[in-house]
């Protein structure tokens, strides 16, 4: 069975009635039944040869009990056979799995899976399994695209999301310090790297020791650019982009900054949740996950006025650029069930996009569901203010989102080494970019060429 041939228009699929009342449940338990409408549509419906399908992971997806679990046991009669791994050693267990013909059917996705696997020969490709012009594929097909390899799909990724945003405190950058919230000037298309140098460049006293800008690596900057440091064409041909143009400029914009002490260095100075709590940091660059928490930005100032935009605009650009990050799995070179496989990947991706379960998933954001110790003592529940997490969600609307995805990090670990020197030494040490471009050009360029396809 293909399972691309699942057919259902954008119409049908909004027409479906999911009556979930959550994602799952807080102990681990079911989430409530689908309604007999998706029960009984056929499109959705389908026999495997076999059913059990064996996951490698860290994580065993039968606790999570998720949405698109339950739809692909009642829907295809399949279940998840977990083969327990840890994180760090997971790629060096799937390895193993494939060289004594004992693969699994399923693997996390991660960065360095492409395309470091693609090179080593690690996963199959999923064309003749998954309808990939299916419209459920519709508003993620550009970034399915960037994860072809020779021609092939070998990721489909079932979500995507912004990965880096800028925090601040309106109570400081507001109300105190009297600038212009740069929600309102991402609203107007004006939040660009100018009006973000105007306010840091305004706000930072060493003497009082404020600092402009403390987080994330320079790629985040480049990003803005449109333009990624390493390419992956469809044919499997790695591109070095550390030369571009568009990246000049950001690092030299960065440079600038750098120069006028205007970002903060990091060192082993780790601030996490309580980045902003001396109010001596204007922007905090780190993802939106940095808010929640026992330890998060909000459990650290319940009282103030937190928020976040993107990352300025380059503004030789007229497009806000998203650095973007993806969930789902692929398959490992010699699974015995790619079919099985294949349906519960979109199993995964119905439950992305339907729109009963996004109005739920904003209900709990926007109401939690309150918490407590084995002490029964009531714990720190984060909670998402409409304006936040409304916000936050435009992002990834098709007409909203132009997203880079680099793959500079989907190779190894001595690669991933080198960039992040690389990018360190730009953010945190203020060295010159023609400098240190053409220092770390050959090494990165060497590290890529071990890829090449011959």
């Amino acid at each position: 069975m293909k399972i691309a041939r699942i057919l259902i228009s954008g119409i049908v699929l909004l027409s479906l009635c999911l009556s979930i009342v959550g994602c799952g449940g807080d102990n681990g338990s079911a989430p409530p039944s689908w309604t007999s409408s998706l029960d009984a549509a056929s499109e959705f419906r389908g026999e495997l040869e076999n059913p059990v399908v064996k996951h490698l992971s860290d994580r065993n997806l039968n606790e999570e009990a998720s949405v698109a679990l339950q739809l692909f046991m009642e829907n295809y009669g399949g279940s998840i056979e977990h083969v327990n791994t840890t994180f760090a050693d997971k790629f060096d267990a799937l390895a193993n799995a494939i060289l004594t013909d004992n693969s699994p059917d399923l693997f996390d996705y991660h960065w360095n899976a492409f395309p470091h696997g693609m090179y080593h020969q690690q996963f199959e490709p999923l064309d003749n399994y998954v309808d990939i012009d299916n419209p459920i594929w519709t508003d993620i097909r550009p970034i399915m695209e960037q994860f072809k390899w020779k021609g092939e799909h070998y990721y489909l990724p079932v979500n995507q999301f912004v990965n880096a945003t800028m925090h601040y405190d309106r109570d400081i950058l507001v109300d105190k310090m009297g600038y212009e919230d740069p929600k309102a000037l991402y609203d107007r298309g004006e939040w660009t790297w100018d009006t973000f140098y105007d306010m840091i460049v305004d706000f930072t006293n060493a003497e009082d020791g404020n600092i402009g800008y403390f987080g994330l690596s320079a790629a985040f900057f480049i990003a803005t650019t449109g333009t990624t440091m390493v390419d992956v064409s469809p044919e499997g041909e790695i591109i070095n982009n550390l030369r571009s143009t568009d990246i000049q400029r950001a690092m030299e914009f960065i440079e600038k900054c750098n120069k006028e002490k205007l970002f903060g260095e990091r060192d082993n100075n780790w601030r996490g949740g309580k980045a902003l709590n001396d109010g001596d940091i204007l922007f905090y660059g780190m993802g939106l996950w940095v808010l929640g928490g026992s330890d998060g930005l909000a459990a650290n100032l319940p009282d103030h006025d937190l928020f976040f935009v993107p990352y300025p605009r380059d503004p030789s650009s007229d497009t806000y650029y998203h650095s973007v990050e993806t969930t789902g799995f692929m398959v490992p070179k010699g699974s015995k069930n790619i079919e099985g496989a294949s349906a519960f990947i979109i199993c995964n991706r119905l439950e992305n996009i339907d729109p009963e379960l996004a109005a739920t998933a904003r209900d709990r954001a926007l109401n939690p569901e309150p918490e407590f110790d084995r002490k029964g003592n009531p714990k720190f529940v984060f909670a998402y203010t409409e304006e936040q997490y409304d916000f936050m969600t435009s992002w990834n609307e098709p007409d909203n989102l132009s997203f880079v995805f680099d793959h500079a990090y989907g190779f190894n670990q001595d690669t991933d080494d080198t960039f992040n020197e690389m990018l360190e030494e730009m953010l945190v040490q203020g060295g010159s970019w023609s400098e240190v471009r053409e220092r770390y050009y050959p090494v990165i360029q060497n590290h890529l060429d071990k890829y090449a396809i011959e």
